[in-house]
């Protein structure tokens, strides 16, 4: 599936929505902060897959090239409602 293809599709229905080009770019924004909170809770179940499995921080921090401490900050307050996960190393 190509990025292109859904920016495409998202490009025609936001301008299916009406003639005006502001209300077109409110839509726009909308759909935008939309796919943004998507993309955090797609990646947020992986990375609690990831650390259920037993994969370290360093290991998440490495896969998402980011550091171990930007990996952790970012996601351990969330395992925090995790005891399988929080108890873990890193």
């Amino acid at each position: 599936m190509s990025s292109a293809i859904q920016l495409d599709y998202l490009i025609e229905r936001i301008q299916e929505g009406g003639e005006d080009p502001l209300q077109r770019l409110a839509t726009a924004v909308q759909v935008s902060g939309d796919l943004e909170a998507c993309a955090r809770k797609l990646v947020q179940q992986f990375v609690e897959q990831a650390r259920g499995s037993g994969a370290s921080w360093t290991q998440i921090g490495l896969t998402m090239s980011i550091s171990k401490q930007a990996a952790q900050k970012r996601f351990s307050a969330r395992d925090a409602d995790n005891p399988r996960i929080s108890n873990q190393g890193v």
